[in-house]
């Protein structure tokens, strides 16, 4: 319980430090149940050394042992390399050579962790599983199958598995009205959108900024206004994510008046705010303003990502401000102009007719 407690707390690597001691002390080092929520506590903190330590160490490993070290893989995020966190899927195959049988929670880690690394592959296989192991029609793990097929593009297999599973949560409409929208189907998200309100079911702000997108792809003005309306009546209009995703659709259908309200109604602007209000001054033909805010945003101590510098680029372009684009690309760190020197090539120069001589290490 001490252990399950420390693992919600954030920056205590010296209290954990402290309680394993304490384990070790009183001899609980290699007792299954602590030696769980020990991996648990690491591997939520980072740690993952620290948890690998730990599992190696134990006898008789159970499957919520498992399950503590393959979630710590999962939640490594996007940084790690795919080697590292595809350890997880090791671990899942080292299980069922144990003939340990894997529980729900199990599924759904090494699905997240197929999904960071795109193993697709591996993915339908562990799905096969699932189908063995009767745990198709939990909602966790269909959403994690949703989204691994969505992001590799097999929008029907994704499809297949939103039908198989009870949808009884958001989350699983809101995953397949994704998956839509990426594969550039729109409208059919649009349509499981109103099946959902017929449905009497209850959507999120993820709902709504999914539909938003798939709203900006359609570029429909009168269908903008009716899911702007909805988001209004229905309280999402306070969120940054609703406001982000509104601004884009506006910009899409031309209407810079209504992103620039949008704007100003967020009460808490983050990077993509800015971005995306940035970049619908650029592409509208208001790049005074687009470099006006783009100052203020920096000024702000915002951080700017790539769409904002992708706009000052078009505000630029269209100005045949040479110097100015310079000016700004410099502004950021030497990696990001590399990644970033392809865009400035492509929005500034040929709009002007000079030579500029580009020098990199």
């Amino acid at each position: 319980g001490i252990l399950k407690a420390c693992s919600e707390l954030e920056d205590s690597e010296d209290v954990r430090m402290m309680l394993h001691g304490c384990v070790v002390k009183v001899g609980l080092d290699l007792d299954v149940f602590v030696g769980s929520a020990m991996v648990d506590t690491y591997a939520k903190n980072g740690g993952l050394e620290e948890a690998i330590k730990v599992f190696d160490c134990i006898p008789g490993q159970n499957v919520v042992i498992y399950n503590a070290m393959i979630a710590g893989f999962a939640r490594l995020g996007n940084e790690p390399c795919p080697e590292t966190r595809i350890e997880a899927v090791r671990l899942y195959a080292n299980l069922l050579q144990k003939r340990i049988r894997p529980s729900k929670f199990t599924f759904k880690s090494v699905l997240e962790v197929c999904n960071l690394t795109n193993a697709v592959r591996c993915g339908r296989q562990i799905h096969a599983h699932v189908i063995l192991s009767g745990f198709e029609d939990d909602e966790f793990i269909g959403n994690a199958l949703i989204n691994l097929y969505a992001k590799a593009q097999l929008v029907d297999d994704s499809l297949r598995c939103f039908h198989r599973t009870p949808k009884q949560e958001i989350f699983t409409w809101t995953s397949m009205i994704t998956a839509f929208v990426q594969d550039g189907h729109s409208v059919k998200a649009l349509d499981l959108f109103r099946e959902l309100i017929y449905l009497e079911k209850e959507p999120d702000q993820f709902t709504m900024s999914g539909v938003m997108n798939a709203c900006a792809a359609l570029s429909v003005p009168i269908t903008c206004e009716q899911i702007h309306c909805y988001a209004v009546k229905s309280g999402f209009g306070q969120f940054t994510l609703c406001g982000n995703s509104q601004i884009e659709m506006y910009r899409c259908t031309g209407d810079l008046k209504a992103a620039k309200k949008t704007f100003e109604k967020i009460s808490c602007l983050d990077t993509f705010s800015w971005s995306q209000m940035v970049l619908s001054y650029a592409v509208h033909g208001h790049e005074r303003e687009a470099l006006l805010l783009f100052k203020k945003m920096f000024d702000c101590g915002v951080i700017v990502n790539k769409f904002a510098f992708l706009a000052v680029l078009i505000a630029c372009s269209h100005q045949g401000l040479v110097d100015e684009g310079f000016r700004y690309a410099f502004l950021f760190p030497q990696r990001a102009i590399y990644n970033l020197v392809s865009l400035f090539l492509t929005y500034l120069l040929p709009t002007c007719n000079i030579h500029v001589p580009i020098y990199m290490d």
